[in-house]
């Protein structure tokens, strides 16, 4: 429908998603199609209220057929918040797109999900890069710990609730799942350590300068050695008819 209607574009990133190739090559006739999503006789616009594709009832359509995912969202935090009535509150297409919608395990998706969390999360983000899990991913190796994988795909609940995959009581088996055979102590890392804020992670912030001062310290000495280094090769270079082995020490 999508091509008839001269919507090349919408119709190829389908055919890319994980529901074209479920119908196309898999065979699947229960893969979401257009009328899925968007109706099928009744369809508006999705700035309608009433219609499918309007952002607040998102999820519910998503959940005619991710039934269980969608209870997940809704007894998550950012549900909740839906549900009371902000519409800033990430609903399904914002992180799994529209229509090119990938697999979850796809390296694509993970970075790109991981920059998509900090666009309401950027102080987090910015303090996540600084990790060892961030650095790695960036270096190209996906399997690594990304937003998701510590606070959960769906069912996301803040640290206070016991529930929480980050409370205090769970973290131990939440880091469990890459680190097998993590202890208790594991609970103590601080992942979102701000080096720049002094208050909260004194430790990490004066680290940071100790190390910043060792850098400087280091490579000044070096750039002022290499300076006296050249000095001295010119005051010590070859003078005109003057063999070099009979020059006495110190150029003279």
């Amino acid at each position: 429908m999508a091509k008839k209607l001269g919507l090349h574009d919408v119709y190829s990133m389908y055919m890319d998603s994980v529901h074209g190739f479920a119908l196309t090559k898999d065979g699947l006739l229960v893969a979401a199609t257009c009328s899925s999503c968007h109706g099928t006789h009744k369809v508006l616009s999705r700035t309608n209220p009433n219609s499918r594709t309007y952002r607040t009832n998102i999820p519910s359509t998503c959940g005619s057929c991710h039934k269980g995912t969608e209870m997940q969202y809704f007894a998550g935090i950012h549900g909740k918040k839906l549900r009371a009535g902000d519409t800033r509150a990430p609903v399904c297409i914002d992180c799994h797109t529209t229509h090119q919608i990938s697999r979850p395990s796809a390296a694509s998706w993970q970075v790109k999900t991981t920059a998509t969390c900090g666009n309401c999360h950027k102080e987090r983000l910015a303090t996540y890069h600084d990790t060892f899990h961030s650095q790695v991913s960036a270096l190209g190796y996906v399997e690594t710990a990304h937003c998701w994988d510590c606070h959960a795909e769906h069912e996301i609940l803040p640290a206070s609730d016991p529930k929480s995959t980050v409370a205090a009581a769970n973290l131990t088996t939440t880091c469990g799942k890459c680190h097998s055979g993590a202890e208790a102590r594991i609970a103590s890392y601080q992942p979102h350590a701000d080096s720049h804020d002094r208050k909260k992670f004194p430790f990490v912030y004066y680290t940071r300068i100790f190390m910043d001062l060792l850098l400087l310290s280091v490579l000044g000495f070096f750039i002022l050695h290499t300076i006296l280094w050249f000095i001295r090769a010119f005051f010590d270079r070859p003078k005109p008819g003057v063999p070099t082995e009979s020059r006495a020490p110190g150029g003279q």
